[in-house]
């Protein structure tokens, strides 16, 4: 409300400024068209003719336009009324308007009749009274103009007091509000990491426990047992497994706080990876053109690539062997990565929900995993202030893409 009304005044004042400068403009064109009816008087009364005469007689009605103008306004030239003040000082100079005219009209008709020593005084006491006028025209826009500075100001102090208020009864105590949950939070979030490690650390004793004493059951038992009994210790096996694969992933998910970035070699890193895994399980691996070299911490980015890559060897259809496509390229901002493969793809609505923790999109008979592997690298590359997005069609493959942010050292050096 209080920026429109100060729109309004300041419109308003310039209006008015506008206004007067026009009056002002007028009153000036009017003592020039005073002083050139003396002219064209004497010019007449020398050089009597027609045309000097109507030259005279339109010069005077203008002049005499003018003049009235100001005391009743006058559309036709732009001129608004005076105020009441002003308009009793105009018209006190009808007097002179008056008699200017009755001298001109009692010399259309013989211009050696007009006394051009009487008109000329009475043409230079009305520019004497008008100057006068004009001087408080002058006078009176300037301390308009004053009044509506003093009420810009008053304007300004009240909104500033009004921003202060807000900011004391409204702001703060927001900003107090805000500052507490923060911390409540903080420490929430603090207790359930901690928690979750010490849950997830712990849940790991009696697992370990179980897989072992169901290892070294079969192993004893050996060919003494039976087919339905080994079917038995198989499946606490298999679950023992899945159950201590879940509880690492969830240990080293609460440990994921801070990163040490590096210059890290890429290649190296896959190469790492990839001999991980080509012992257990028969994929193929083509490495195209990336960065020689990516900034990030050098252990959590060889686990977003594992994670990654186990994520492309799990999924994939029966019988058809993996194929894993790395490739990319750098910016003067960013290094991208785009890792490609041949599984079974994800469909669209599943794309927001692949890397929500615990989030399992398929049968898990068929596919195994803990869930949380692409949570952890969410998270990764979260803490490296990076991106990370999934393109993929249902058996078309899946192509997972993260960015890095490079340092202001770094980019220095890639432009260098």
């Amino acid at each position: 409300m209080l920026v429109i009304v100060n729109q309004f005044i300041i419109q308003y004042a310039i209006s008015q400024k506008a206004n007067d400068a026009y009056s002002i403009n007028i009153s000036g064109k009017q003592r020039m068209l005073s002083q050139k009816i003396i002219a064209l008087a004497a010019e007449n009364k020398e050089q009597p003719s027609q045309s000097n005469s109507l030259k005279l007689k339109n010069t005077f009605e203008e002049w005499e336009k003018v003049h009235y103008g100001f005391q009743y306004g006058n559309k036709e030239i732009g001129l608004e009324k005076l105020s009441k003040e002003n308009i009793l000082l105009v018209k006190a100079l009808d007097q002179y308007v008056e008699k200017a005219k009755e001298k001109i009209e009692q010399a259309s008709d013989n211009s050696n009749t007009i006394d051009i020593k009487d008109l000329a005084n009475n043409q230079n006491l009305f520019l004497v009274k008008m100057d006068k006028i004009v001087k408080k025209l002058e006078s009176d826009s300037d301390e308009r103009l004053q009044f509506i500075k003093y009420i810009e100001l008053l304007l300004a102090a009240i909104t500033i007091s009004f921003i202060m208020a807000e900011v004391l009864l409204i702001f703060l105590p927001i900003t107090k509000n805000l500052q507490r949950k923060n911390k409540s939070l903080e420490n929430t979030n603090k207790t359930l990491a901690e928690y979750n490690y010490a849950a997830s650390h712990d849940l790991r004793t009696p697992v370990i426990n179980i897989l072992s004493f169901a290892n070294l059951l079969k192993n004893r038992k050996g060919d003494n047992i039976d087919e339905e009994e080994k079917a038995y210790l198989d499946f606490i096996i298999q679950g023992a497994e899945s159950m201590d694969e879940m509880t690492n992933d969830l240990m080293h998910f609460s440990l994921l706080k801070e990163i040490n970035k590096e210059m890290v070699e890429t290649k190296k890193v896959i190469e790492e990876v990839d001999n991980l895994f080509k012992k257990n399980k028969a994929y193929e691996l083509i490495v195209k053109e990336i960065p020689v070299e990516i900034e990030a911490d050098k252990m959590l980015i060889k686990t977003v690539f594992k994670n990654i890559i186990d994520n492309s060897l799990k999924f994939v259809e029966p019988n058809k062997k993996p194929c894993i496509i790395i490739s990319g390229a750098e910016n003067d901002l960013n290094y991208s990565i785009k890792i490609e493969d041949n599984g079974i793809g994800i469909k669209a609505h599943n794309k927001e929900k692949i890397f929500g923790i615990f989030k399992r999109l398929n049968n898990k008979k068929l596919y195994n995993g803990s869930g949380i592997g692409l949570s952890i690298v969410k998270k990764i590359i979260d803490l490296h202030d990076g991106e990370i997005w999934v393109e993929s069609e249902i058996n078309t493959g899946t192509v997972v893409n993260f960015t890095l942010p490079k340092s202001k050292k770094s980019i220095i050096q890639f432009k260098l």
